[in-house]
């Protein structure tokens, strides 16, 4: 069985913590009748990328996506850096009162990064980066797992006759976040449950002209991992003006588990549109690091290539963990995948985590 000796945390919620001595004293209590103990967790973690899951609670027949940060800290005896806490300490205790052994100390903490700001000194919009993708074309939206696309965005294109002074367009079966945007102008943001105010819950109501480019953005969020409502499709089912629906889509596609070859000429977004911003930071001697996006909203953070998972400002998260293993001696690049509203132009390094 598992001890739970914390718990995880989803995006948008709390940051969950167990007090030292509440754990330590039913650990003294399992040990005292002579249970066997399987902590979870013994040490945190970090699911890096796009690994981060998410469970699905119902509400009145509605499937509420909780998606889970990045940071699997879980509040354990030894924290996601390693850093052995003072829930370390108070089950060391136990254990050697109900063992009479003394374990070695733990070894001296390994070195962590200064605190720095690096400035963002390129970006490239997140429509001149789809413009150069594949495009497939179907009468009706693929998901992603069609398209080959296991986490990141898709770009739907399609068009629509009006006109309309209000009309209400819905996004069915949209899994998470959407954005449309009509003839190049972002006119409203859909979320697939009530997580973020900038996401709001659809449809939306818009004013459509004679002929409409019309394009919707969908960026995934952690896949369900747990529970009946395993194996959830990402994307978009379908979209419906009203009750009429929309045929005809291009399709291109942008796979975020990985950071893409990117082409730094520009253009750059306008300021609150999806795009790429890129920073160097220089560092003497690697160490272990925490990565904080103030004006940020929602989106993936790469360190020299490699996704060190995903930030949103609606929290609880508010730095990612750079393990000193990915930084370099020397010049290092940073690279901020904005999907959603931010317009922030620093990344801060911290020496300490702030989980919530």
């Amino acid at each position: 069985m598992e001890f739970w000796n914390g718990w995880f945390d989803h995006f948008g919620g709390d940051h969950h913590t167990r007090p030292g001595d509440d754990a330590a004293a039913e650990l003294a209590g399992m040990l005292a009748a002579g249970r066997s103990v399987n902590f979870y967790m013994a040490h945190g973690g970090t699911s890096f990328g796009v690994w981060a899951g998410a469970n699905a609670v119902e509400d009145g027949g509605t499937v509420v996506l909780q998606p889970t940060v990045s940071s699997y800290d879980y509040d354990a005896p030894i924290a996601e850096d390693g850093t052995p806490t003072a829930k370390f300490g108070a089950f060391r205790d136990v254990i050697i009162a109900h063992t009479g052994n003394t374990p070695p100390e733990p070894p001296p903490l390994p070195p962590r990064l200064p605190a720095a700001t690096a400035a963002v000194t390129e970006s490239v919009s997140l429509a001149t980066v789809l413009d150069r993708r594949p495009v497939i074309t179907s009468a009706t939206p693929r998901s992603f797992e069609e398209l080959g696309v296991h986490q990141g965005v898709v770009r739907y294109r399609t068009r629509v006759a009006g006109p309309y002074p209000e009309a209400s367009l819905s996004l069915d079966g949209l899994a998470d976040l959407g954005t449309v945007i009509i003839d190049g102008r972002i006119r409203s943001r859909v979320g697939r449950s009530a997580l973020d105010d900038q996401f709001p819950v659809g449809p939306s109501t818009l004013e459509l002209a004679e002929e409409n480019a019309l394009d919707v953005l969908v960026s995934s969020l952690g896949r369900i991992n747990f529970g009946r409502h395993l194996g959830d499709s990402k994307g978009l089912a379908a979209i419906r003006l009203d009750f009429q629906h929309l045929h005809g889509y291009q399709q291109a596609g942008l796979d975020l588990t990985e950071l893409p070859e990117l082409d730094w000429s520009g253009p750059a977004p306008a300021a609150g549109e999806p795009g790429f911003h890129r920073t160097m930071i220089d560092i003497a001697t690697p160490g272990d690091g925490f990565l904080a996006l103030p004006g940020w909203h929602h989106g993936y953070l790469f360190l020299n290539g490699f996704n060190l998972g995903r930030y949103w400002s609606i929290g609880p998260q508010r730095t990612l963990y750079a393990p000193a293993p990915l930084w370099r001696p020397g010049s290092n690049e940073l690279v901020v995948a904005e999907l959603g509203a931010g317009s922030g132009s620093v990344i801060e390094l911290r020496s300490e985590p702030d989980l919530g």
